[in-house]
């Protein structure tokens, strides 16, 4: 069964949650042809409870509107689907080391 593909209008609604979460306007960006940089994802970077947070608010987002269900290898598929978003676009992850500087 192939998985239903994420409309364009939801693709904005997520990116505009992970653009919001780094004090990014994703509508201004967009506009400016910010996603057609090469590597657009490394401009801003979030410390891992943000990424994490992002995740699960994500799984929840794809379960709500139906692109996935149940589960994968033994974990939610949402929150599989979320990481394998943010393992390509996902923001740069500041290290526990900078953080803590």
């Amino acid at each position: 069964m192939q998985r239903k593909p994420i409309s364009e209008e939801d693709l904005d609604l997520i990116l505009t949650e992970m653009f919001t979460r780094v004090g990014a306007d994703y509508a201004t960006l967009k506009a400016q042809g910010f996603l057609m940089q090469d590597r657009w994802y490394m401009q801003h970077r979030w410390s891992e409870q943000e990424q994490e947070d992002f995740a699960w608010w994500l799984a929840g987002f794809l379960k709500q509107h139906k692109y996935c269900k149940g589960q994968y290898r033994n974990q939610d598929a949402g929150y599989y689907i979320a990481w394998k978003f943010l393992m390509n676009y996902g923001w740069t992850t500041v290290s526990k080391k900078e953080e803590a500087a």
